[in-house]
């Protein structure tokens, strides 16, 4: 949320999402993801905003060196801490599309983590804002909110 908030992240227009596409390079709606960037793995995926993440210190860790010596600031850091932005939440994306996907193709989750329909509602708003959002996103997590309805109903009105 306070990335979108703070609009640090690049919409998808300037810097492609970040997807697991498994082995094959399409979805299950056999949707291309070719104008994406492509991981094979969660854990690959993961590693790529490490690596950011560590190029975004060290461009920091050169800015403070040529302040401390009288030098004058460029400010390259700031493109690279922007892409570091959208890889994290194009993460957190893909991490809600696949414990939501599992719930909603009637598997068990990994984890027991629950939004609320709020929650869910902020997370919504946060990659519309950010123009981070695609349609396997919002239409996982419309499924997951179509779900938590239905166990809410059967019930008596009681959520989960």
């Amino acid at each position: 949320w306070a990335l979108a908030k703070l609009r640090v992240s690049p919409p998808s227009s300037a810097f492609a999402l970040g997807r697991v596409v498994g082995d094959d390079s399409e979805n299950e709606s056999g949707k291309d993801f070719l104008s994406s960037r492509q991981f094979v793995s969660l854990d690959e995926m993961a590693l790529d905003v490490v690596s950011s993440t560590l190029q975004v210190r060290m461009q920091l860790f050169e800015e403070a060196r040529k302040r401390k010596s009288g030098g004058s600031s460029n400010g390259a850091w700031i493109p690279e801490l922007s892409r570091l932005a959208g890889k994290v939440m194009d993460l957190i994306a893909v991490k809600i599309i696949n414990e939501y996907g599992m719930r909603n193709d009637g598997g068990t989750s990994s984890t027991n983590t629950v939004f609320n329909p709020q929650e869910m509602a902020s997370v919504l708003w946060a990659y519309a804002k950010a123009n981070r959002a695609d349609d396997a996103l919002f239409s996982t997590v419309a499924a997951e909110l179509i779900r938590q309805t239905g166990y809410a109903l059967e019930r008596g009105g009681q959520g989960p």
